[in-house]
């Protein structure tokens, strides 16, 4: 009840402070973000190297069912560690790990390099370099249905009208989506090394889909996957020193 009484408050407190990001931050990082990814990928956008590959309509449509389905598995895994008994420090190691990509990541970072991603680089910037890959999804949106896409104009039309709501905002470095799939993968690799390849292989999706679908910029995952690895890291140290003070028998995997 306490843990679950905390995440209460903390998610809480997160989603108040996503919509006030434009307020908070500047969205000046957009061009530094778009020419990093230039660079990291031998001169060409990343968008453009998935083209030919994920560049099809029903492709397109099932990368966006994929990427949705993000909620209800982070609500899954929340749940599932709150209730689980199975291995005390890895269960805490999970939160830790949790509570500090979100308030870190999720909050300061997002503050301090905020951008909003090649689906609003047109409006933050004036400049229409990703209009080729907006007018191929806005197009696929149009024959098919993608959520991707209406969730954008509504996110858009709420900045426009400087209306803020709990939970919405626009932000892209780093990526949440990315940052959470992937410590979807390092518990359940922990837990399950076959379980954990599903999960490796749904973070990959996750890493695609969101530079496929014009929401972020890759290196918002790249900078997601290196700082969850890290935080992992730090956070396995702190569980295990509480575990030890506590005096429970801690399982080594």
């Amino acid at each position: 009840m306490p843990l679950f009484i905390s995440l209460f408050i903390f998610l809480s407190l997160f989603t108040n402070m996503k919509g006030l990001i434009s307020y908070y931050g500047t969205y000046s990082w957009d061009p530094i973000w778009a020419e990093t990814d230039r660079k990291l990928h031998f001169g060409v956008d990343p968008w453009r190297l998935l083209q030919p590959l994920l560049g099809f309509p029903y492709i397109t449509k099932a990368i966006n069912i994929l990427y949705n389905f993000w909620l209800p598995m982070l609500i899954f895994f929340l749940y599932w560690q709150l209730v689980s008994h199975r291995d005390p420090g890895l269960r805490m190691q999970f939160f830790f790990t949790f509570f500090i990509v979100w308030g870190v990541n999720g909050t300061l970072v997002a503050i301090l390099f905020a951008s909003g991603g090649p689906c609003y680089f047109e409006m933050l910037t004036g400049s229409h370099y990703f209009a080729e890959q907006m007018n191929y999804l806005h197009e696929v949106n149009r024959q098919y249905g993608l959520w991707s896409v209406t969730t954008q104009e509504m996110l858009r039309d709420m900045y426009q009208k400087n209306k803020i709501m709990i939970g919405v905002g626009i932000s892209a470095m780093p990526s949440m989506h990315v940052a959470t799939a992937f410590l979807f993968y390092l518990l359940t690799a922990r837990l399950n090394k076959k379980v954990g390849r599903v999960f490796g292989l749904y973070c990959l999706f996750i890493l695609l889909g969101s530079v496929h679908l014009g929401w972020h910029y890759a290196v918002d995952g790249y900078v997601s996957i290196i700082s969850t690895g890290l935080y992992w890291k730090l956070a396995g140290i702190i569980a295990k020193k509480s575990i030890n003070r506590s005096g429970i028998c801690l399982t080594e995997r």
